[in-house]
Formats: C-alpha cells, structure tokens, sequence
C-alpha cells in the first residue's frame, strides 16, 4: 500500500510556531497582540498626521515665532515684513547663522517682546490690507518712459532739372 503524505490540514499534522506559543503562554501572545494592535495605530495615525499636515493658517503671532514662520502662516513675503516692521534680515546678522525668534530680536534690541509683537502685526495688517500675498512681485512700478522715437531721416531735396 502506498503512503499518502498529510497536508497542513491533516488531522494529525504538528501544530505551528505561534500556535504553540499561544498555548504556552496565552498572557503573553495577549499582550503581544495588544501592543501589536496599539503600535499599529499610532503608525497608522503618523502616516495620516505626515500626509494631511498643514501649517496654521493665520496664526496668532507669539514671542517663539520666526519671521519666516509668521509669513507662511499669513501667506506673506517675510522680507517685507522684515522691512515694515523695522526687523534686520536673517542675512544681516552675524552673531546667529539661523533666523532669529521675536523674542530674540526683542533681548537683542533691549525692548519688550510685545513691541516687536505689535510692530510685526501692524506690518502683517498693512500687507494685509493692501491684499498682498508671497507670490505677489510688490506694487506695480510706473511704466517706463517710451524708448526716443528715432530721427526721421530729412526729406529727400526737390529734383531739380535743368532748364
């Protein structure tokens, strides 16, 4: 008589790794279950939080802000709030490779942090207010004079025939 080899489905086949370990420790493959089950989710939740970020949009300004920070969120070019404001540029400053927080403009000029404040949310409202955006170009510059018409040259001189 032949031997018919059993499948994995056979009556009689040796039960699996994880099976045998959930019948030595059943606590254990619970709690492995569990942490498996809340690891997931928190990935789950990263990935969602990593593709639907965006910034805070019209943020209310705060001491731990950077110029460049308070653009994005209000859709403003940060040099001209550099400039309305009174605020050195980031290039302009030696002491620090980085862009400074308002609240280190402020320690830097010896002023309280809400005079900085105040100054970036009047610059911030008069961009605003003249509806400016950061891929705006700025106001328009006033046409350019038209190029010098060229000289005509002088009208041909009479034929004049002989008599």
């Amino acid at each position: 008589m032949t031997e018919v080899s059993r499948g994995p489905g056979a009556p009689h086949s040796q039960p699996g790794p994880i099976a045998t370990a959930v019948r030595r420790s059943p606590r254990l493959a619970l709690a492995f279950a569990v942490a498996a089950a809340v690891a997931l989710f928190f990935a789950v939740r990263l990935v969602i939080g990593i593709f639907s970020w965006d910034p805070p949009v019209d943020e209310e300004i705060r001491p731990w802000m950077t110029v460049g920070y308070i653009a994005r969120s209000w859709d403003l070019d940060p040099r001209e709030i550099d400039d309305l404001a009174g605020l050195p540029v980031p290039e302009d400053r030696d002491s620090a490779p980085r862009p400074w927080t308002l609240a280190e403009v402020a320690e830097e000029r010896g002023v309280a942090v809400e005079t900085i404040i105040a100054a970036v949310e009047a610059a911030v409202a008069e961009l605003r207010a003249a509806g400016r955006t950061a891929g705006d170009p700025g106001p328009a510059a006033p046409p350019a004079a038209p190029p010098p018409a060229e000289a005509a040259p002088p009208p041909a001189a009479p034929a004049v025939t002989p008599p």
